[in-house]
């Protein structure tokens, strides 16, 4: 891999390269997620086409050996692969139908999305690559910010087994190989990612009220945060998320409320156009609505902690002994 400077891009921790490396990719959103993703396919031998609205991010991944375009449709045109990780599904589909990218690409190509979103905000952008004779598939992920540099990742792709199988060898590039599930058709992927959202957002929520009855209550923070590890009702976000808060005051500014706020809204939509119960999905939305008016849109994901530090009038901390 060529030389390059401490970036958001960097650390670099790339999988063999696929069989597959001689084909063209290109990438259209390079922020925290998709620029890291972009840089393992670079590292790991696949040609890769670069576009983002911030130039200064398209520089970083040229310096790592990626091509850069002028545009999003000029960065598809000849592309076998196209991936975009964009913030919203009303953003990914003006640049797939307004940008041009939908009618750039070549039949035969895939598109593999790789945004939290719901498959019925996309319909248009499907009836336009179908007709053209392009393959879809969706790949949202998790993994955080950090998972994307490290090449950890773990996608939930829903497409054809077809082109599944096709999208295989890049989604084991910038994810966990172990990882990588197909989950049903397409929709399913945007499904399964919403759920799981949901439930992270759902614990931020359940642990911040349990932890300020706790401490209301005169329990030690540290004392509460060592039962609950100990317990049936403790979590992956109890030992991630939860730590994380109450040792370090970190909330996860890499995601922001306002993606949050978006990914939760739109469970709430999925809820509505199935007419399934979602009354708790409502109570955490509000929750997560209150957080990102009060705390800001670029606020960490898990701010909604702060509402119920702010009931109990103080940080609910735990210092390392």
């Amino acid at each position: 891999m060529n030389d390059a400077p401490n970036t958001h891009v960097t650390n670099l921790h790339s999988h063999d390269a696929a069989p597959t490396r001689t084909k063209s990719v290109a990438v259209i959103g390079l922020g925290n997620m998709g620029g890291a993703m972009a840089a393992h396919l670079i590292d790991s031998g696949f040609s890769t086409t670069v576009y983002d609205l911030n130039p200064e991010r398209v520089d970083e991944l040229v310096l790592l050996g990626g091509h850069p375009a002028t545009s999003a449709d000029a960065a598809v045109t000849d592309a076998d692969y196209v991936i975009t990780m964009l913030p919203t599904p009303w953003i990914t589909s003006e640049v797939m139908l307004d940008g041009g990218v939908a009618a750039a690409m070549k039949p035969g190509s895939i598109w593999i999305d790789t945004s939290t979103s719901i498959r019925s905000a996309l319909m248009e952008i499907e009836a336009v690559l179908d007709a053209r004779g392009v393959r879809y598939a969706e790949a949202p992920v998790t993994g955080m910010s950090h998972g994307a540099r490290n090449g950890t990742l773990e996608f939930f792709v829903g497409a054809s087994t077809e082109d599944f199988e096709d999208a295989l060898p890049l989604l084991q590039v910038m994810g966990n190989p172990e990882r990588i599930f197909h989950v049903g058709p397409r929709g399913a992927g945007y499904v399964v990612k919403l759920i799981i959202n949901q439930l992270w957002f759902n614990h931020t929520v359940a642990l911040g009220e349990m932890m300020a009855l706790g401490v209301k209550s005169g329990i030690d923070a540290g004392v509460l945060h060592s039962a609950i590890a100990g317990s049936p009702a403790t979590s992956f976000f109890h030992e991630q998320g939860l730590t994380r808060i109450l040792f370090e005051a970190d909330y996860d500014d890499t995601f922001a409320m306002a993606l949050a706020c978006k990914d939760s809204r739109l469970t709430v939509a999925l809820a509505d156009e199935l007419q399934c119960p979602s009354a708790l999905t409502r109570v955490v939305d509000a929750y997560f609505e209150q957080s990102r008016v009060t705390h800001g849109d670029h606020a960490g994901e898990m701010s909604p902690f702060r509402l119920f530090e702010d009931a109990v009038g103080a940080p609910i901390r735990v210092r390392r002994s």
